[in-house]
């Protein structure tokens, strides 16, 4: 039996490797079972290892591995499984543990000089993987993607049973797992080679069952090579028990031993003690006497001691003697194994017709190859056209978002043009009410004129009342001209009177943030702070001079801020200047304006800016 930690090495050079996608081995000629391991007590071919790193067991029918290192694979190879063409048969199941990737997997073909080996191998996530070993590298021979895994929906996930069948024939494979065919593939110039298992870090797994066919009936190699080995193993075991025996014989004297010891010091002690007092000469003679009794024992157990380590001694010369007589029957083994080559390489002759008929299937596979890789290209192209619809619906939820927030704006623009339109219905409402006393007033002229069609035959005769009439029509159309200018006029002056009380408003929301300054210049006093830390000090003008300034135009007022502001802040406005008022703070202000109407349209785009504080002021110099 073996147990290697770095898994055995594959061959130097591989001429040529070829996937095939069909199932072309048969299963009738191997019946010969050349290898049966079920796991029911401890075998021949798998070893029990009990470790810091491996915890390997038989456990209820199942061979138990148990992989506690972190960083590396380990490997082992069945004692007495070296095969050419066969058929594997095992039963595997991983459970769960910290490894993500945990994996299992079977060897096949692996040299005895370590140059190389096949790996095939089942993970948690339900893939499979194939791959070779050159000089401690790794490269895998099922695929370049994924660190050569392939999803399978045959292969069954974490903590559940995968039963793998593997065919070789003339060094072309064929892999089933559940009784369903998966992948072929051919690898040239491996003869022969051992069989194991592998298992990845911190991984759990269990074996059901280990089998291995091969073609023909048994031969009387195989069976010699088996009787012997069982031979070997009886005979390693009655030495191991004899070894065992004679140890526990040992280790009984040699306590029996050190006891004697103790008591030989404990007289000792005694015999000085009784020595230094002179009392009781009597007693010294006897414990003398008990003294070199003991010795006397002594020495016979030592010499039983003696003659049983001759025995143990003889025990490993003939132990020697039967390793030797076991390389002589393995040397004889092999030289039967080369007279096994010969035949085999006259076979081989014979199966070169039926490579040839394998190679025109190959071509075939390799056409169908070339059709997958033609869909591969297709589902690629597929892909790449379903991440730009997702790219377009990511895009298209962008401008759904940049709606949302115009119809926002919309709503708050259809706000105030209610707002606008209340003011409107307002005016026309005056308007109205002006239009009505306007249709009286010529309803009254329609009355007059009425009378005058009547009295028309009268004013042939008093042309001169009638003309005194028509001067008071054109007087009352002056009048009524007058009115109209005068109803303009005022409606003109409510418009400016509603100007200036938004000044006064303006203002007076001015008055109140100065006043909340003062407030906090309070709350700085009555808390201890020094506001000369905070504000600037300036000279307080007279109130006589407050009242001397003049009104010299418009301008809109931004804010009100403490501490002087950087002109970054306002980089996105013309035209800004700031004043600082009598308690330190700094006032800004944006564009200078003749007339209160430029000031507040003004105002409107600095609200639209983001400004919504902003208000029209009046200057005073």
């Amino acid at each position: 039996m073996k147990n290697i930690s770095i898994f055995y090495i594959l061959i130097i050079s591989i001429l040529s490797i070829n996937f095939i996608d069909a199932q072309t081995i048969k299963d009738d000629a191997y019946k010969n079972l050349y290898l049966k391991e079920d796991f029911n007590m401890p075998g021949d071919y798998f070893p029990i290892v009990t470790t810091n790193e491996n915890y390997f067991i038989i456990d209820d029918g199942d061979y138990l591995m148990s992989r506690n290192n972190n960083e590396s694979e380990y490997a082992v190879i069945a004692n007495s499984s070296l095969i050419n063409n066969f058929i594997l048969k095992t039963s595997v199941r991983i459970g769960p543990s910290k490894n993500k990737n945990a994996s299992i997997g079977v060897i096949m073909k692996a040299q005895q000089d370590g140059k190389g080996a096949i790996i095939f191998e089942l993970n948690k996530k339900g893939e499979y993987r194939l791959k070779k070993l050159i000089n401690n590298d790794y490269t895998n021979i099922s695929n370049s993607e994924n660190n050569g895994w392939i999803k399978n929906n045959e292969i069954k996930t974490e903590d559940l049973v995968n039963k793998i069948e593997i065919r070789c024939e003339n060094n072309l494979y064929e892999i089933l797992i559940n009784n369903f065919y998966v992948n072929s593939f051919e690898i040239q110039n491996f003869k022969e080679g051992y069989t194991g298992i592998i298992i990845s870090p911190a991984t759990k797994a269990r074996l059901d069952y280990f089998y291995l066919n091969k073609k023909g009936e048994k031969n009387n190699l195989e069976l010699f090579k088996n009787q012997n080995h069982k031979k070997n193993k009886k005979i390693d075991q009655n030495i191991e028990k004899k070894y065992e025996e004679i140890q526990t014989e040992n280790n009984t004297q040699k306590q029996e031993i050190v006891k004697l010891k103790k008591q030989i010091k404990n007289y000792n002690i005694e015999i000085e003690n009784i020595r230094k007092n002179e009392i009781e000469n009597n007693k010294i003679e006897i414990l003398e006497q008990e003294n070199s009794n003991l010795k006397n024992k002594l020495q016979i157990v030592e010499n039983k001691n003696i003659k049983q380590n001759n025995k143990l001694k003889e025990q490993d010369s003939i132990l020697n003697k039967l390793q030797i007589e076991n390389q002589k029957l393995q040397d004889d083994l092999n030289n039967e194994n080369q007279l096994t080559e010969l035949f085999n390489k006259q076979l081989s002759e014979i199966k070169k017709e039926k490579k040839e008929l394998k190679n025109k299937e190959v071509k075939l596979r390799n056409t169908i190859q070339e059709k997958k890789k033609i869909i591969t290209e297709k589902e690629n192209e597929n892909k790449s056209l379903k991440q730009k619809i997702i790219n377009e619906n990511e895009i298209a939820e962008l401008l759904n978002k940049q709606l949302s927030k115009i119809k926002k704006e919309n709503e708050n623009l259809n706000l105030n043009n209610s707002k606008l339109n209340n003011t409107i219905k307002n005016q026309k409402q005056k308007i109205d009410i002006k239009e009505n006393e306007n249709q009286e007033l010529q309803k009254n002229i329609n009355l007059e004129k009425n009378l005058s069609k009547s009295l028309n035959q009268k004013i042939k005769k008093i042309k001169n009342e009638l003309t005194a009439k028509q001067e008071q029509n054109l007087k009352l159309n002056k009048k009524l001209k007058e009115v109209n200018k005068k109803e303009k006029e005022l409606i003109e002056n409510l418009e400016n009177k509603i100007l200036i009380s938004n000044t006064k408003i303006d203002s007076l929301i001015k008055i109140n943030i100065e006043l909340q300054q003062l407030f906090l210049i309070k709350d700085f006093e009555s808390k201890n702070i020094d506001k000369s830390k905070l504000i600037k000090k300036t000279a307080v003008t007279p109130i006589e001079e407050k009242n001397q300034k003049k009104h010299v135009g418009y301008s809109v007022q931004i804010g009100v801020y403490i501490n002087l502001q950087s002109k970054e802040k306002f980089s996105n406005l013309d035209e800004v200047w700031h004043e600082e008022s009598e308690y330190g703070s700094f006032i800004y202000l944006s564009g200078r304006y003749d007339s209160i109407k430029d000031a507040s349209e003004h105002k409107s785009k600095l609200v639209q800016l983001g400004y919504t504080n902003a208000f029209v002021v009046s200057i005073m110099e």
